[in-house]
């Protein structure tokens, strides 16, 4: 699977290429998913992660947090269906951290400022356009409307599709 390198980087300095290799040997159907995912985010944003308290980016997250929900009780990866359910619902379980932040480029000259806008483009896409974006710690306003569990279903319908989306990650109770 390809990914940005900065990306790849990341996931070895957080430990978990090889767990994310295990999975896609055990599930490679989970391949899809995943790189879209990533080519969907960058470096940035960054959320905090619960274990150690320091900043990390929300790919990271996001691939931790599948890695975590898909392992088996012997710490071991199989190809179940409701494995492969568990990987794709945990892939998405950080994502509304994206919306506590806003993404932007700030004109070196103070002429404009331009925001990410939510789900118009990839995050990858925005900074893209534009290199010295960064991230700014005040809240997207589209948190005012939706809660975490919407906020995965619009990410996961961008990201991957509508029908993936409803299935692994659902509005259900």
């Amino acid at each position: 699977m390809m990914m940005q390198p900065n990306i790849q980087k990341a996931l070895k300095a957080a430990n978990l290429s090889d767990d994310l290799r295990a999975v896609f040997v055990q599930m490679p159907s989970l391949k899809g998913p995943t790189a879209a995912l990533l080519d969907y985010l960058t470096l940035l944003p960054t959320t905090i992660n619960q274990r150690t308290r320091e900043a990390e980016p929300i790919a990271v997250a996001c691939i931790r947090s599948a890695i975590d929900a898909s392992r088996s009780s012997d710490g071991n990866f199989y190809s179940s269906h409701a494995e492969m359910y568990r990987f794709v619902r945990g892939l998405f379980e950080p994502f509304p951290a994206i919306l506590r932040v806003t993404i932007a480029y700030v004109d070196p000259d103070d002429e404009d400022t331009e925001c990410w806008v939510p789900f118009a483009e990839s995050v990858a896409q925005f900074v893209e356009r534009y290199p010295g974006a960064t991230q700014i710690n005040e809240p997207s306003p589209l948190v005012e409307f939706a809660d975490d569990q919407r906020i995965r279903l619009i990410g996961a319908a961008r990201i991957l599709g509508f029908a993936w989306a409803e299935a692994a990650v659902g509005l259900q109770p």
